[in-house]
C-alpha cells in the first residue's frame, strides 16, 4: 500500500530540484554578503540578553545562513535567561567575567575563555551571570 507520503515524493525529480537548488545558491552567492561587520549589527533585546546577530538562518543575505552565530551582551550584575536545549554549543568570552550553571552546577569563565556546552539527549539547562 502506498503512503500519501511516498505518493508525494514520487511527484517529484529530486535530480533536478538539487540542480536547481544549486543553481540558485550560485546566483545568490554573487552579490551575498562576505563579510559581517560588528559596526553594522543592531542590538537586539530579548529574553537571553543583548544580543547582535552574525549568522541565523532567517537573515538570508550572507553567502552562509546555516548557522547561528552571535555576540550576546549581559551587562555586569545580570544574567541571561535560564534555557533547555539540545547543546552542541561552543561560546568564546570576549570580555568580563562571570560563570555558567549548566545542569545546576556552576563552571567560572573569564575574558578569552571558552566555555562547550554538550550535547546530551535529554538536553541541557544553561543559564550565564556576569
Amino acid at each position: 500500500m502506498t503512503s500519501e507520503r511516498t505518493a508525494n515524493l514520487a511527484n517529484n525529480n529530486y535530480w533536478n530540484e538539487l540542480i536547481a537548488l544549486r543553481d540558485q545558491q550560485r546566483e545568490r552567492r554573487r552579490t551575498a554578503v562576505q563579510v559581517v561587520r560588528l559596526s553594522e549589527l543592531p542590538l537586539e533585546n530579548n529574553e537571553q540578553g543583548l544580543m547582535r546577530w552574525y549568522l541565523h538562518p532567517a537573515i538570508t543575505d550572507p553567502v552562509l545562513s546555516t548557522l547561528s552565530i552571535y555576540r550576546q551582551e549581559i551587562p555586569p550584575g545580570s544574567r541571561s535567561g535560564r534555557l533547555k536545549f539540545q547543546g552542541g554549543q561552543i561560546l568564546f568570552i570576549v570580555e568580563g567575567r562571570g560563570h555558567t550553571m549548566l545542569d545546576g552546577v556552576k563552571h567560572a569563565w573569564e575574558a578569552g575563555d571558552v566555555v562547550n556546552l554538550p550535547c546530551k539527549r535529554d538536553g541541557i539547562v544553561v543559564q550565564h551571570f556576569n
